[in-house]
């Protein structure tokens, strides 16, 4: 008996599971995906949320997990009883999962992460939590080896087995999200139990582990009605101990509360498949399509069917085979409804192109054998989302829609221009889709075709190429292509091939070269670029000729991009817009249709955090890809949409990268009308009004500015005028002795000053130094032959190196009068006036 469970008996015996009211009555119950398994554990109460939410998509911890096992195994009342208990370093008895988590390691269904920890808010992979369910079945991880460097193998082999992950796609390596988690352990409950007559006896030398003489593990049995509340495993009566039911953990852990069977009512789903009902305690808590016994894509011949079936050649009732196609009954051949198939043939198929058959077994109720098979035909169609509507916040029963070639679908899952296949039951309402899958793909290039096979990548897949569901594809075309529900490729979309990353090309350089013969060589044209992550790049450009004329960054025949014959050497003319692009073989690559949104002038709306469908409005994710020359060089900075709201005057001429709901993803702003040539250093005006200050005889002008993308200060001295820069404007500038010389190329006129006056009040002096003397922050450097004058009330002049200035003196420094190169402005003459 588990020690930690033995604690808790004499605190539980009168306590009993309790019902949890609704299952999936969760605030965000319109974001589960996998809506059966949320609903029957959170009717059974093992699923919980918090303030209301279940939070389906959000990663598993390694804590939410054991807790899910320990209410699965015991039950809500029962775990919630069990004493806090530190086992691993980093879990305190006070933490909220420690209970469940020391259960988990009591049971020996978990193992902590080394050195004593477990690191409770980890994320947890399918291959952990289904280690931990397959131990609730039964399973002995030491007998198993599901422990040590190979542990996964074993346990991958045990989920399949038991088909823990049924109804998932995502590999046991990955981290589960918490409907996936529920997901696994409905999956779960409809496994069968496991025991061992005999686990051996266990030897440990060191780290090693060996168990000998262990027997290999039973299914659990038993002939109580309750064993078959989930499934009855075929058993017919009359049940008894060599013909009992084998026991799920569902059947296990509820005895009979919680039960599995054929939907009461109308019994049939859209497509007119039969429907199977979960009830926990007399109430139905969740209703899904059943499993079929057979699942085919594509095309399946009657051969086929006799082979996997196991039919005999005698078998050729025409009433054998009841066949339904999207949810109306066939009247192909005798008997309305039903299919004569022969061993011996393939000519009488089910299925075709993009479909799938199911089949059904209808049982003798008094014998167990099959009778008959209903089998179920579903035409898929393939396409891309064309749009996405978001449910409304003020209406409950609002719900997100999405809209496939005039289908509407109810649905969290899929973004816009997203391909996926999508089945009508005939009689659906005109405009609601029945089922929507999302469409698996291949990305690569065309290499070769034979037929009706392509090889794509090194794999070679099976394409439709001809009738009404006909892909053309070409040798080179290079892409995603999709595939449809029997895995042939449905269809191509050429514009796709990229990694979904945006480039802003500043420059495009034309080179004209020889081979090593002396012979002309073709000319190339190179991009320079800047990423969507702040990274400068540069590569050789793929061109296009259309219609005699040859283009670099092309698009598409009404959008083709710039013609080469407007580029020459260290041309940037007509270069200024961002695109999707990607390198192939080393070439720059402008996708197809991916150009962006370029505007002269977008005001304020780059900074507007709005959802509305305007392009340009951005929100808190938005990046700003700011770049400009400085020192003859092109530098990048990203900012965040709040860094850059400070600069509301630099919208103009940017190039916006937007999402499906037209927020601004990227802003790519360029250093605007500056030449790439120029080896000055670009800034930006943010207020025309300067701070004014006078030292002396010299007046000092202090602008806002935006300088190597942060926001600062540059000062010019004595009267200077911006010279054709307003607000929001670029200007190149150089500067002197730390005040600016140029703006725009314009010289700044300057005066050399001779003195630098220190009043009491005015200006603190802060220390004196023997090589300068720093006022007010600024360290003003001594000459060698520096003298220093302190006037007295007597007028008693004295000489001397250094002295204690105090902040009441009144201090003049006289400069050498070479203001106009900081490296040798220096102060020769220190007055102290201590006549005040």
């Amino acid at each position: 008996m588990k020690k930690l469970l033995a604690l808790v008996l004499a605190l539980v015996m009168s306590m009993s599971l309790v019902t949890i009211s609704n299952a999936a009555d969760f605030s965000d119950a319109k974001d589960i995906d996998y809506t059966e398994a949320v609903d029957v554990l959170a009717a059974v109460g093992v699923l919980e949320g918090s303030d209301g939410k279940f939070d389906p998509k959000a990663e598993l911890t390694r804590e939410q997990a054991a807790k899910i096992i320990a209410y699965l195994d015991l039950g809500k009342d029962i775990a919630e009883a069990l004493p806090a208990v530190k086992v691993f370093n980093d879990v305190e008895a006070t933490r909220w999962s420690a209970k469940f988590i020391a259960y988990c390691a009591d049971a020996g269904y978990i193992n902590g992460v080394g050195n004593g920890n477990f690191d409770p808010t980890g994320k947890l992979t399918g291959y952990a939590f289904g280690k931990m369910l397959l131990c609730a079945l039964g399973y002995d991880q030491k007998i198993e080896e599901m422990t040590g460097a190979s542990w996964t193998i074993k346990v991958a082999t045990l989920m399949e087995s038991n088909s823990l992950t049924k109804g998932t796609s995502k590999l046991g390596s990955a981290v589960l999200t918490r409907e996936e988690a529920a997901q696994y352990a409905l999956n779960a409950l409809m496994a069968t139990c496991v025991e061992y007559d005999d686990k051996g006896s266990t030897i440990t030398a060191g780290d090693v582990t060996i168990i000998n003489g262990a027997k290999k593990a039973q299914a659990v049995t038993g002939v109580d009605t309750k064993y078959a509340s989930i499934s009855d495993d075929g058993v017919i009566a009359p049940v008894s101990a060599t013909n009992p039911y084998t026991v799920q953990l569902g059947e296990k852990l509820y005895k009979g509360k919680l039960e599995l069977g054929n939907a009461a009512g109308s019994d049939a789903d859209k497509f007119d498949r039969p429907t199977k009902a979960w009830k926990y305690e007399g109430k139905t808590v969740a209703t899904t399509t059943a499993d079929a016994d057979y699942t085919y894509y594509g095309e399946v011949s009657g051969k086929t069917l006799y082979a996997d079936l196991g039919l005999t050649a005698t078998t050729t009732n025409a009433n054998f085979f009841s066949v339904t196609t999207n949810g109306t009954a066939d009247g192909t051949n005798s008997g309305y409804g039903y299919r004569n198939f022969n061993k011996k043939t393939s000519d009488t198929v089910l299925g075709g192109l993009n479909c799938s058959v199911e089949l059904y077994a209808v049982k003798d109720p008094t014998t167990g054998a099959v009778t008959s098979y209903d089998a179920y035909q579903i035409d898929y169609e393939i396409a891309k989302i064309s749009a996405v509507t978001e449910a409304d916040e003020d209406d409950a029963d609002s719900k997100r829609t999405i809209t496939v070639a005039g289908y509407d679908f109810e649905t969290e899952s899929f973004a816009k221009d997203e391909y996926v296949l999508y089945a009508v039951a005939d009689g659906e309402d005109a405009g609601m889709a029945t089922i929507v899958k999302k469409a698996d793909s291949v990305k690569g290039a065309v290499e070769s075709i034979k037929g009706h096979k392509a090889t794509i990548s090194g794999n070679t897949y099976d394409f439709y190429d001809a009738g009404a569901k006909a892909v053309d594809l070409a040798i080179g075309d290079e892409g995603t292509f999709y595939l449809g529900i029997d895995g042939e490729i449905a269809a191509k979309d050429l514009t796709a091939a990229d990694t979904g990353a945006y480039a802003y090309i500043y420059n495009i350089v034309k080179k004209s070269d020889v081979n090593g013969t002396g012979v002309a060589s073709s000319d190339t044209y190179t991009a320079y670029y800047v990423t969507e992550s702040g990274v400068l790049g540069s590569a050789e450009m793929k061109t296009k000729t259309v219609s005699g004329n040859t283009y670099v960054a092309y698009f598409d025949s009404t959008n083709i991009g710039i013609p080469v014959s407007g580029l020459g050497p260290g041309s940037n003319a007509s270069v200024a817009y961002a695109c999707e692009y990607k390198i192939s073989d080393g070439k720059f690559v402008a996708l197809s249709g991916k150009k962006a949104v370029v505007t002269e002038d977008l005001a304020d709306n780059i900074l507007a955090t709005s959802d509305s469908a305007a392009v340009g409005y951005s929100n808190s994710a938005t990046k700003f890809v700011f770049f400009y020359v400085k020192d003859g060089d092109m530098v990048a900075k990203v900012m965040t949409s709040s860094e850059f709201s400070k600069f509301t005057s630099l919208v103009a001429n940017v190039a916006v990268v937007t999402n499906s709901k037209n927020i601004a993803t990227y802003v790519f702003v360029p250093a605007n009308a500056v030449s790439l040539e120029s080896d000055k250093t670009v800034a930006y005006l943010l207020d025309a009004t300067p701070t004014v200050t006078k030292s002396g005889d010299d007046t000092f002008y202090t602008y806002s500015v935006m300088a190597d993308a942060e926001v600062t200060t540059l000062t010019w001295k004595n009267s200077v005028d911006m010279v054709n820069v307003s607000v929001g404007d670029p200007f190149v500038y150089t500067l002197e002795n730390n005040y600016l010389k140029t703006a725009n190329g314009t010289a700044v006129t300057t005066a050399t000053s001779d003195k630098v006056i220190l009043k009491a009040g005015d200006q603190i002096v802060d220390k004196m130094l023997d090589s300068s003397i720093v006022v007010a922050g600024v360290d003003y450097k001594l000459a060698d032959n520096c003298v220093t004058y302190k006037v007295t009330e007597k007028d008693n002049v004295c000489t001397y190196r250094t002295a204690t200035v105090s902040t009441d003196d009144e201090v003049i420094l006289i400069t050498n009068g070479k203001a106009a190169d900081n490296k040798d402005l220096r102060i020769v003459a220190i007055i102290i006036d201590k006549r005040a």
